[in-house]
């Protein structure tokens, strides 16, 4: 999705957008990392030269806008996404396509480790897609073959302590926010000019 003209002050042409990130976050810190995390994402693809970056965690109760942020947000700003629990977790045959097809790599928390072992294997493949800039390309019915991808991976994750247990121990530079209690009532809106103003309003730690 293009970004607007112009952008306005932060929440003048996305107040919905804005009243959520304003509110959701445990913190405030924890908003201005998600910007600036954002904003390397997508003004590195609008320039065409994709950069690396962390996997993004968003931890907290249901209802407080962890799906709603990659369905309303991510997912028209970026140009979709693809499930990546099947993958992780070994069970999708050694077909890869749909992930690196797709700029970001989605985990939900309805899938996760149930064992240690398999909350190894979990983070192990998190770890690689996050860390390693040549994956294999596997579509059905054709020969694997190597492909480059610089896409996000996204886990989105309740803050139950069964759930926080399916995030990999991971060592690698990541992001986690957590989210607290409070639940807006919004919509997805006028979402080119709060990217307009990630573009111009903010600057990247990273």
């Amino acid at each position: 999705m293009p970004a607007a003209p112009v952008s306005g002050v932060w929440g003048e042409n996305f107040p919905l957008i804005a009243s959520v990130y304003d509110n959701v976050f445990a913190k405030p810190i924890y908003r201005d990392l998600f910007l600036a995390w954002f904003k390397r994402f997508y003004e590195s693809a609008e320039e065409g030269e994709l950069a690396p970056g962390q996997a993004l965690a968003l931890v907290g109760p249901i209802h407080c806008y962890k799906s709603w942020t990659i369905h309303k947000v991510l997912k028209p700003a970026m140009g979709g996404f693809a499930d990546f629990s099947a993958m992780a977790a070994g069970e999708a045959g050694g077909f890869t396509s749909d992930v690196f097809e797709s700029p970001i790599a989605v985990i939900d928390d309805a899938r996760g480790a149930s064992s240690e072992e398999k909350r190894n294997q979990y983070a192990a493949q998190i770890k690689k897609l996050v860390a390693n800039p040549v994956h294999s390309y596997h579509k059905k019915f054709e020969t694997p073959t190597e492909v480059s991808w610089a896409g996000r991976v996204v886990l989105a994750l309740n803050d139950d302590p069964f759930s926080i247990r399916l995030m990999p121990n991971l060592e690698i530079s990541n992001d986690v926010f957590f989210y607290n209690h409070q639940k807006l009532r919004a919509r997805a809106q006028k979402l080119v000019y709060f990217i307009q103003l990630l573009l111009t309003g903010l600057r990247s730690p990273f």
